[in-house]
């Protein structure tokens, strides 16, 4: 194979996998100089010369000249015999310079330089792929179906480099066919057996918001600042949002004309229910936005728990189907919610609250989840029947009853 033809197979291939020209000849220089140096023993007195451009190769080794009787076979060395048929005025003493040519090098170092290329320009084509998708993470990327496994769908990018989409990444909606062309979330990017391995997400809150900034121009302008997500993937998602701009309403414009906006967004997540809810600072406020804008008529914050207390006739409406609401509550204050039906007595007995100066907490929210919010409620039952109830140990319950015993007395 003569350099031309040899070089050209390189070119297109490096090519094919968007590696720039530099790179290449860099990667050429060393698969050559690493056969030179299996041949001679060292490359330190040779030049290598590529150019791509116009499909040459060329090759010189720098020689000392020795008389006949006194070369060794060195690399840096040349008999006089051989130097004066190159120029018949060299004499000894004198640097002699000599091309290499491809034509002379043996099969097996011709395959030595195609692996040692290929092998590097593989290198080289994973470290680019890393680098890009390690800037990537966080980011939608546009992907087509390529194959369904049983715990990934692989998908490829434009330049057909696999990636993977977990199947627990995926909504349930997601019955993807090969060819599908779909978005998904870049969420991270690992080594694994020495080769980068993309992770896609489509579950992640942060798609849900990266969606939001395509198709509304204030989220992406930062007018309209996206707070926080909660997601139930395919179900039914929770946004909040607030404007910097008090002449910017941020959920009409979310939401947009007729839901044009939040429409397409949904249509992307399998119809995926999406209600935009104005942030503000008021807790009580903002949990009612958050439940469907319900009448709440008391707030009880505890450390771990919040109870939200509501009329009867919006019970069903604060805990939502699927008691969505409440669940994407309790993700967006990071906190166990409890939604209970108000009771006027409340306002005329003892909150049992009290006892959070002699008791923990957690007795204290067993007793609520078991229907105990007064103190006369917990009074009103044999102690027999609260630690069934309340499914409390004998001694925690002999003690609460001590220490309401002696709240009622003072």
């Amino acid at each position: 194979m003569n350099d031309t033809k040899l070089l050209k197979s390189f070119t297109e291939f490096a090519n094919e996998k968007g590696i720039d020209k530099p790179t290449l000849i860099k990667i050429l220089e060393q698969a050559f100089r690493s056969v030179i140096i299996a041949r001679y023993g060292s490359d330190e007195n040779f030049n290598v010369v590529i150019d791509l451009n116009h499909g040459g190769l060329q090759m010189w080794r720098s020689c000392i000249i020795v008389a006949d009787k006194d070369f060794h076979g060195k690399y840096d060395e040349i008999r006089l015999s051989e130097a004066q048929k190159i120029e018949p005025d060299f004499d000894l003493g004198e640097e002699c310079t000599t091309e290499i040519n491809i034509t002379d090098f043996k099969s097996s170092e011709i395959s030595l330089i195609r692996e040692h290329v290929l092998e590097q320009l593989a290198k080289f084509e994973q470290n680019m792929f890393y680098e890009k998708y390690e800037q990537l993470v966080g980011s939608i990327v546009t992907v087509k179906v390529s194959c369904l496994t049983k715990n990934y769908t692989i998908v490829i990018d434009e330049k057909n480099n696999e990636l993977f989409l977990p199947i627990k990444e995926q909504l349930h909606q997601d019955n993807f066919v090969k060819g599908n062309i779909i978005k998904a979330l870049v969420v991270k990017i690992i080594v694994k057996r020495g080769k980068p391995v993309v992770l896609l997400s489509r579950t992640e809150p942060l798609f849900l918001e990266k969606l939001l900034s395509f198709e509304i121009p204030e989220v992406l302008d930062g007018l309209v600042i996206i707070k926080k997500i909660a997601r139930i993937p395919g179900e039914k998602s929770k946004v909040i949002v607030e404007s910097i701009d008090g002449r910017i309403d941020p959920v009409g414009t979310c939401i947009g004309i007729r839901g044009s906006r939040i429409s397409g967004v949904s249509k992307e997540l399998g119809n995926e229910s999406i209600d935009i809810i104005q942030y503000s600072d008021n807790q009580q406020l903002f949990i009612s936005r958050v439940l469907g804008s319900v009448f709440i008529r008391k707030l009880d914050i505890l450390q771990s728990q919040i109870i939200i207390y509501v009329e009867k006739e919006q019970m069903a409406k604060a805990i939502g189907k699927n008691a969505y609401n409440i669940r994407l509550l309790k993700k967006l204050l990071n906190q166990d919610v409890n939604v209970v039906e108000y009771n006027e007595k409340f306002e005329n007995e003892k909150n049992i609250n009290v006892l959070l100066e002699y008791i923990d907490e957690w007795v204290v929210i067993e007793l609520k989840k078991a229907g105990f919010f007064t103190v006369e409620s917990v009074l009103s039952v044999s102690p027999e029947e609260l630690e069934v109830k309340a499914d409390l140990e004998t001694e925690t319950v002999n003690d609460i009853y001590k220490i309401l015993e002696k709240i009622n007395k003072d």
